[in-house]
């Protein structure tokens, strides 16, 4: 099985009559990365392609099995309650050939595998090898010329006004666009999770299983409570108590009311109300952060106007309903109805 390294860096400071001189020299660490480890364009696509065919199953029939797979986040508690309260009399399985149904989480995916594609070039290391400053790295990393290294486009964009003719020749080399899987990335998850995943989109149409996306069970499941205006006043009101029953209170409702719907509503809450983020032992409020951990980035932001941004900028439908959040947020802040309306174009 072919194996990559990984380039971390392409250049190097060093000092010559008192000034600094940046030059070419690349450093690695010891990462090997299988090549059935990359996720790809192609990946992307077929996966792409199976959440259009399944993205509107949200129903388990009765007498049926059900996997719930290492990339589902919906609690086995709530899919038990789910079963026993409706009879339906579902049997859990844990072999995909095995499987009526199988549970994956849409935005787990998007996050673990698809966030953050970039272009990689496949520089042999004999190429990059007379270019490493041997003295100042130690001989454990140094480039070796049998290797093929991943080197990443940001990176070789740091060497263009370096030497724009080391940059050309690295730009002739093969690439790719997408990701690799690697536990020295952070992203255990991602790298312990990669295989089950390329299984399941190559081999859904060897079984006759059908996907199903759990934040469409949940919402399936929690379609009578959705947050409208009201009731976000009524959590944000439980939230502002010291009552840590009130607290339970308000996360068992975020919890259990229809995600999809809810989720404008439940930023604002996220971004409102910092100690909100915190799970305790909650594993019903849990799945909700977790769906929503593609977001963490924006509603841990301070400034008001930084969140709106952000959050408008992936979804401008959310515009309306924000601005009404922020209504009833500056009315609690001052105790007083000051704002009857923001009406947004």
């Amino acid at each position: 099985m072919e194996q990559y390294r990984n380039i971390r860096h392409l250049t190097s400071y060093s000092t010559f009559s008192g000034k600094s001189i940046i030059d070419p020299s690349p450093t690695y660490y010891d990462t090997k990365i299988s090549k059935l480890n990359i996720i790809d364009n192609n990946i992307k696509t077929k996966y792409d392609q199976l959440y259009e065919q399944n993205k509107n199953n949200d129903e388990i029939k009765p007498n049926k099995t059900v996997y719930s797979t290492q990339l589902a986040l919906l609690p086995a508690y709530k899919l038990k309650s789910h079963n026993d309260d409706n009879k339906l009399n579902i049997t859990k399985v844990r072999k995909l050939d095995k499987a009526d149904y199988v549970l994956v989480n849409h935005a787990l995916i998007q996050d673990l595998f698809f966030k953050n594609f970039s272009t990689y070039y496949l520089v042999p290391g004999k190429f990059l090898s007379p270019y490493q400053k041997t003295s100042n790295h130690n001989s454990n990393n140094l480039i070796e010329v049998n290797s093929t290294y991943i080197v990443k486009d940001d990176i070789i964009e740091h060497v263009k006004d370096i030497d724009i003719t080391f940059y050309n020749k690295i730009k002739e080399f093969p690439s790719f666009t997408g990701n690799f899987m690697s536990n020295d990335r952070g992203n255990n998850k991602a790298a312990s999770t990669y295989d089950f995943f390329i299984k399941l989109i190559n081999e859904s149409n060897k079984y006759s299983y059908k996907i199903i996306f759990d934040e469409n069970l949940n919402n399936s499941i929690n379609q009578s409570i959705v947050i409208g205006d009201e009731l976000f006043e009524s959590i944000c009101n439980m939230l502002k108590s010291t009552d840590s029953d009130n607290w339970e209170m308000a996360k068992e409702i975020v919890a259990n009311s229809e995600f999809e719907s809810s989720k404008p509503y439940i930023l604002f809450l996220l971004w409102k109300f910092d100690n909100l983020r915190k799970i305790n032992n909650n594993k019903n409020f849990e799945f909700v952060i977790k769906s929503l951990k593609s977001y963490k980035h924006i509603y841990v932001e301070y400034a008001l106007e930084k969140f709106l941004i952000k959050v408008l900028k992936i979804n401008p439908e959310y515009k309306q309903i924000l601005f009404d959040c922020l209504k009833i947020h500056i009315n609690s802040m001052v105790d007083k109805d000051i704002i009857n309306g923001i009406v947004v174009s």
